[in-house]
């Protein structure tokens, strides 16, 4: 092979990383762009803020998962900066490796049935570690502790988070957070599109902005 041969070689392979490089570029941000079908977002029985609002956040979360109690002072303050102008969406995302969970995420539906979900799950966050790493028993004893200092029935939210009673619910939940290719907790979505927690105040606000 003569050295000529050898350069356009070389030039080639520069060229066809090149073009590589833009594809994986432009596809990342396509991918970022993408809006998720809305569907799969929020259901007629997804626990929401305000429905009539122009602007939904959505949350695939884990009450017992570390990131999400360390991303609600950024909930908190979406929700104090934007109020009614936004409509905050929950879905219940469980993970496994996550003892009480379920019992949890349970809890949290008894609380919502009284009108109470936020604030109990405000609560829930607040005291993760008290109730994360303990047997499910004391766990549950606590959720009722939690729900009766807010005035929630003690007996639901025990009934609930010893049962399956709300298991369809949030089994769909889970289904939407899959098919939405949601892996981790907390994962947010800002009218569909998927965004990081450092980017959620930013993301809210040009959202809300661009209504006005």
């Amino acid at each position: 092979m003569n050295t000529e041969s050898k350069v356009l070689i070389a030039i080639a392979a520069v060229v066809t990383v090149a073009v590589g490089i833009l594809l994986v570029v432009n596809g990342g941000k396509d991918d970022a762009a993408k809006v998720a079908d809305p569907g799969k977002l929020v259901r007629s029985d997804s626990i929401q803020t305000n429905p009539k609002a122009k602007v939904t956040v959505v949350e695939f979360a884990d009450l017992q998962c570390p990131a999400c109690a360390a991303a609600q002072p950024t909930v908190q303050q979406v929700k104090k900066q934007f109020g009614d102008r936004v409509n905050f969406v929950w879905r219940h995302f469980p993970l496994s490796i996550h003892q009480n969970a379920q019992a949890a995420a349970h809890a949290a539906e008894a609380a919502n049935e009284q009108g109470k979900f936020f604030p109990y799950t405000d609560k829930l966050f607040a005291s993760q570690e008290a109730w994360s790493e303990v047997a499910n028993a004391n766990a549950i004893q606590l959720f009722v502790s939690y729900g009766t200092g807010l005035g929630v029935d003690g007996a639901a939210i025990k009934d609930a988070a010893s049962g399956q009673k709300y298991k369809t619910k949030i089994k769909k939940d889970m289904a939407d957070g899959e098919a939405l290719q949601v892996v981790s907790t907390p994962t947010f979505f800002v009218d569909g599109k998927r965004v990081d927690t450092s980017q959620l105040l930013q993301a809210v606000s040009e959202a809300v902005n661009q209504q006005k």
